[in-house]
């Protein structure tokens, strides 16, 4: 009856150690199943964070596209100032010459005039008119 018993011992050691390595395997399948998951989630952080860089560089890019934009706009401004600056001075221009032609124009009337009034200085002088001999019909 020893025998029996020690042999009822000896089974169940066999037991628990399959047991045991059941349970190593299983604990081994588990950590071999949390190490992937930890290489995955290590993964999907470097997808993360190249997408990221990514995002920042374009919102660089739009900064530095909208500073150049503003840039545009600022140079153009500043032709379109020194375009009315140009046309305001072509009218200045404009008028000084007008001023300057009727200047001219008035010099030479006047010119015109003094000459016609120093080469007939007796056109203008009045002439008595004898009135009895106009009304007979004859001249004097």
């Amino acid at each position: 009856m020893c025998v029996f018993s020690w042999s009822r011992v000896r089974g169940r050691g066999k037991q628990e150690k399959k047991k045991g390595l059941s349970l190593s395997l299983s604990l081994s399948l588990s950590l071999s199943l949390s190490l992937s998951l930890s290489l995955s989630n290590l993964s999907i952080s470097r997808i993360s964070l190249s997408l990221s860089l990514s995002l920042s560089l374009s919102l660089s890019l739009s900064l530095s596209l909208s500073l150049s934009l503003s840039l545009s706009l600022s140079l153009s401004l500043s032709l379109s100032l020194s375009l009315s600056l140009s046309l305001s001075l072509s009218l200045s221009l404009s008028l000084s010459l007008s001023l300057s032609l009727s200047l001219s124009l008035s010099l030479s009337l006047s010119l015109s005039l003094s000459l016609s009034l120093s080469l007939s200085p007796y056109e203008h002088t009045l002439v008595p008119v004898d009135t009895k001999c106009q009304r007979a019909g004859t001249r004097s």
